[in-house]
């Protein structure tokens, strides 16, 4: 039986790996798809996504973990707990990997060499499970993972795994002829069921929900349902939406409240266990893949989360009837270019692909990315851009009123008279030398030129044959630039556009999208993985080992030995050495994202695209290392304030704190580093009360591939001086709570614990004590919720606090 937990999700953006931090700037928390979300309590909440990725929050979302589970970046398809600790994902190619501490940690387990795409897995408890996939592949473990037997259902991919009991199994397909499979001995046999299906044609079953082992519903890709009240010898059909509207899940709450979710946005609720369904639009508007569920609200009310594409998550606390988003997205629409003005301030535009009045988007920063406005264009969406200040700035959709100048920031856009353009053609690049010089070319060999501004335009002629497009320009300076398109072409001139010479890049003719220079070193880019750097100013060129088949879409050089890439199914790649060598780096982009535009400012690389509107983060050099310049101790009361600062910070995970009091160092907590940074960081943590009179500190640095170092370890040595009772801690709490309190001298202790009316409940400490740092914990389970008090009589101290139990 699979557990419905539930689940909340929002924003932490930060990602380290292999020497790189990566930080979503849009969406938030993450850009990835959700493919699942699971909840263990009212607080813990998981979302599971494209590229290996698990987002966490302890605090119902208020702040967010991105974990990088799987190393290899591999899509998670699934996940299933079965307590708050113990958990199971997989994935794409034999992806598949078990929890033990909540989501923290995961462990890669061996499904017996396999590297098929795993869809689902369900768990009946901590060690009986089925995990399905490709090609009707079933693996089965009776101890929790460490062995696997395996066995097929059909040869179509397995996309839903469901136990009824721990003997009955159900698994749904896409295959015409064997839709749905049943086991009744915990999967020793499969034996198809597809002729019960009333409906025929080409789907997939995608949810399979069953209250005991009677009552079941399937749940389909062409918006149709399937019930069975006789355990699936028989089923009944009903659709409750349109053909393109696949229900991904289903999930009961009770035996009369389900849900489904849906397309654009909108999910299906039940109340009458599944007899009629109503359509609820959550606000958003991508596709929505699971739900999680968690019925402990005070008022009866189950808090429901529904997740789905390119980051989106929302929350409804009153069953479905409103939605509130727990996402942060300016745009989830394609983002073709990016352009910085000066380190702070940048554009990102792209848009709708549709005609309309506020289909072109761009999104604006003034703080290096840390917070966004979006300005909506007319038209179309955008492809390019060009800012000679941020008031004055261009932009590039399609057609013959196919670029917009601004003169107010972007408030107000003025449609640009074109000589050339066709309805559909596209301007794909543009630039600007001056105030009035500017250039800007697209589809069919269109290459024009402004030297009033973009008041009027002229065309230019080119190398290039009519049908080919141009993709991107690279300026050197007044008058000299290079522009590439189609069939390998490069051409180049020194006379604005007059004459150009020409030239084709080595090897199979390749569309040539991007073109970047640092000096005399330059880097094109283009389709099939390939990629070509020159020394010499864009002369000659040498074709590149990338190791990719990726069309690759954007280039820059951030130095003559540092370049960056990027392209289709997630592609990044970087070189640190001219070209010699190129890294494909961990990244926060999965394969459903491709990279249309990069540049650097102020440090910092800036990647966008689509799909849903991707804007990432990180360091122009991948190579920059933790360096600490300070670490101290003070003392303030009864607790320890740690102190330490750095000066440069590289693939920084974090630091834990360790204190030794005796002989053994014991890990006492942790603070989360600024990942990789060049500017100096400080940092601090407080061992509050830790109720002795001499300790040492150090801490340990923690790289993201698990590499650590140590500091050197500082003494404190101090002993109480005066009488206290400090806050209990947690405050509220359930059910217990820890209170602490310091002797100057030995004393006789007594502590007592009464209600709101001042009565005496329990007796915690009634004896003599040692000077020092004392706590003792309070376990309340016994006691109702409300205000209760707590009073230390020590010698002549006596000292009274509150505290409120809430269960």
């Amino acid at each position: 039986m699979k557990k419905t937990f539930l689940l909340f999700l929002f924003t932490a953006s930060l990602l380290m790996g292999q020497g790189l931090t990566w930080q979503w700037l849009n969406p938030k928390p993450t850009g990835s798809d959700f493919n699942d979300v699971v909840a263990l309590g009212n607080f813990t909440v998981l979302g599971f996504g494209s590229g290996g990725f698990v987002v966490r929050t302890t605090d119902a979302g208020l702040t967010w973990n991105i974990i990088v589970a799987d190393t290899l970046g591999r899509d998670i398809y699934e996940a299933d707990f079965v307590d708050n600790l113990n958990g199971y994902l997989c994935g794409l190619d034999g992806l598949l990997m078990k929890t033990t501490d909540g989501g923290i940690t995961w462990n890669y387990l061996n499904l017996n060499g396999s590297v098929a795409d795993f869809w689902y897995l369900d768990f009946y408890n901590i060690n009986k499970g089925i995990i399905a996939g490709a090609s009707g592949k079933v693996f089965r473990t009776n101890d929790g993972g460490a062995t696997f037997d395996s066995t097929t259902a059909g040869t179509a991919t397995i996309y839903n795994v469901h136990y009824a009991d721990s003997a009955t199994i159900y698994l749904g397909t896409s295959s015409t002829t064997t839709r749905l499979f049943r086991s009744t001995n915990g999967g020793d046999v499969w034996d198809n069921i597809h002729a019960s299906l009333p409906i025929t044609g080409t789907y997939t079953i995608r949810g399979i929900s069953f209250r005991g082992l009677n009552s079941g519903i399937l749940s389909t890709s062409n918006g149709k349902i399937m019930r069975t009240t006789d355990g699936g010898t028989t089923f009944d059909s009903l659709t409750i939406g349109g053909t393109s509207e696949a229900l991904y899940d289903v999930k009961y709450d009770g035996p009369t409240i389900g849900y489904m979710p849906s397309t654009n946005g909108n999910i299906f609720k039940t109340t009458d266990g599944g007899v009629s369904w109503n359509r609820i639009a959550t606000g958003t508007t991508e596709n929505l893949y699971s739900f999680a569920i968690i019925n402990t609200l005070s008022d009866g009310n189950s808090t429901v989360y529904a997740a789905g594409r390119y980051g989106t998550i929302t929350k409804s606390t009153d069953m479905g009837t409103t939605w509130s988003p727990l996402f942060s997205a300016l745009t989830q629409e394609t983002n073709r270019s990016v352009f910085f003005i000066n380190q702070t301030t940048g554009f990102v535009v792209g848009g709708f692909a549709v005609d309309g009045a506020t289909s072109g988007e761009i999104l604006k920063t003034t703080d290096a990315g840390e917070t966004w406005s979006k300005i909506t264009t007319p038209n179309y969406r955008n492809y390019s851009t060009f800012w000679l200040n941020d008031q004055v700035g261009f932009i590039g959709q399609r057609g013959t009123a196919g670029i917009y100048k601004t003169t107010d920031g972007g408030t107000t856009w003025n449609a640009l008279t074109l000589p050339l353009g066709g309805t559909s053609g596209i301007w794909y690049d543009i630039y600007f030398q001056d105030a009035n010089t500017g250039y800007a070319c697209g589809s069919s060999n269109a290459l024009i030129k402004t030297t009033d501004g973009g008041a009027t335009w002229t065309a230019l002629t080119t190398p290039f044959a009519s049908t080919n497009v141009l993709y991107d320009m690279h300026a050197f300076g007044p008058n000299t630039f290079m522009i590439v398109g189609s069939a390998s072409r490069w051409a180049y001139t020194t006379d604005g556009g007059t004459t150009f010479s020409t030239g084709l890049v080595p090897g199979t003719s390749t569309t040539l999208y991007g073109v970047h220079f640092s000096g005399n070193t330059g880097l094109i880019v283009g389709s099939s993985g390939r990629a070509w750097m020159s020394t010499d100013g864009g002369v000659n060129w040498t074709q590149q080992t990338t190791n990719s088949l990726s069309t690759l879409y954007a280039a820059y050089m951030a130095t003559p030995l540092i370049g960056w890439i990027g392209g289709s199914g997630g592609s990044i790649l970087y070189t640190t050495d001219g070209g010699t060598n190129w890294v494909t780096p961990f990244s926060p982009l999965s394969s459903i994202h491709t990279t249309y535009g990069i540049t650097g400012a102020g440090g910092y690389l800036y990647l966008v695209g689509g799909a849903g509107g991707h804007v990432v983060r990180t360091y122009s050099d991948p190579n920059i290392p933790v360096e600490l310049t300070s670490f101290s101790a003070s003392v303030s009361g009864n607790d320890v304030i740690l102190s330490w600062a750095t000066a440069t910070e590289t693939n920084n995970s974090g630091f834990e704190i360790e204190r030794k009091t005796g002989s053994d160092w014991v890990n006492i907590g942790f603070v989360a580093g600024s990942g990789t940074s060049t500017l100096p960081k400080s940092y601090s943590f407080t061992d509050a009360a830790p109720g002795v009179s001499e300790a040492s500190y150090r801490l340990k640095q923690i790289d993201l591939d698990g590499s650590f170092s140590y500091s050197n370890a500082i003494e404190v040595s101090f002993n109480p001086v005066t009488f206290s009772l400090e806050q209990n801690y947690p405050n509220p709490f359930n059910p217990s709570t820890t209170i602490r309190f310091s002797l100057p001298d030995d004393a006789n202790v007594k502590l007592d614990i009464y209600n709101s009316n001042g009565e005496l409940v329990k007796t915690l400490i009634n004896s003599g004590m040692k000077k020092g740092f004392h706590s003792v914990n309070f376990d309340a389970s016994g006691f109702a919720s409300g205000v209760y008090l707590y009073r230390i009589d020590a010698g002549s101290f006596s000292s009274v606090r509150k505290m409120l139990l809430m269960k």
